[in-house]
């Protein structure tokens, strides 16, 4: 906000339980990311984004795992990063 962003954020939840953590929006582009503490990476925790993507019609590159590991890995098309290299906005 004190950059003078209009970005805003929103949590994503649908009728079935499926949800992400955090949705990024910024004009019409949206990014989604899934949030674990976890410091192993697991293909699973891209699930529920790789819904989302399908749902929204967004791009992979547009979605991230953040973790609270070391490597960074690609699952299910999707970038895990580790919580300590990224910069969300």
């Amino acid at each position: 906000m004190n950059r003078g962003s209009r970005e805003k954020f929103y949590f994503w939840r649908d009728s079935n339980g499926n949800e992400v953590d955090l949705l990024s929006v910024l004009g019409d582009k949206i990014k989604a990311y899934e949030i674990k503490s976890n410091k192993t990476a697991r293909k699973k925790f891209s699930d529920n984004l790789v819904s989302f993507r399908n749902v929204a019609n967004i791009n992979p590159q547009d979605t991230a795992v953040i973790y609270g590991g070391s490597e960074k890995y690609i699952f299910n098309n999707t970038d895990y990063l580790p919580v300590a290299s990224h910069k969300v906005c």
